[in-house]
């Protein structure tokens, strides 16, 4: 599938197809985008943790925001993938950090949306509770969590997400 085609047609979904499991050669291809995700001076300093046992999902789903409610979906995912990186002092090597971990989460949900799998983006709040069901080491940390799998309802139903038109996000500098 082209990548215009999967940018358009990824979407944040939610709700989980309970019966379909996605198959460990398209979670590994969706894994690599994840790896070949470009990173400020090449440091690719992430490591993906694939959680697929239901324990430790129902775990993750209680550490966004309002006591879990901005992560419940991740209860329900057949999968998810867990961002984790060395946690940085330096203010600029943090930020840094967040914006490479969001390319890798790009790169895997472009290719998770070029195989008909739904994605969706979670913020972890409680550090400790996605440590801890992690078994990560002191110097890690897990800002993100990916969940994946297919969609309740095809992704050819699912409403566009409304966004401004190109000409209302993008200025030119200068025109030739």
């Amino acid at each position: 599938m082209d990548v215009q085609v999967a940018a358009a047609r990824r979407c944040t979904i939610h709700e989980f197809d309970q019966t379909k499991l996605i198959k460990k050669e398209k979670l590994t291809a969706i894994l690599e985008a994840g790896r070949l995700s470009s990173s400020v001076q090449d440091k690719d300093v992430w490591i993906f943790w694939v959680v697929d046992h239901r324990e430790d999902l129902e775990l993750l789903a209680t550490v966004g925001k309002r006591r879990g409610k901005d992560t419940k979906h991740v209860a329900l995912a057949p999968v998810t993938i867990a961002l984790t990186a060395p946690q940085f002092g330096w203010a600029s090597e943090r930020l840094r950090l967040h914006y490479d971990l969001g390319q890798a989460a790009m790169s895997m949900q472009l290719s998770a949306a070029s195989m008909e799998i739904g994605s969706c983006v979670a913020i972890v709040d409680d550090a400790r509770v996605a440590a801890e069901v992690l078994k990560l080491k002191p110097n890690m940390v897990c800002p993100y969590l990916l969940t994946l799998g297919y969609p309740s309802r095809s992704l050819g139903t699912i409403p566009a997400p409304r966004r401004r038109p190109t000409s209302d996000v993008a200025r030119w500098l200068r025109t030739k």
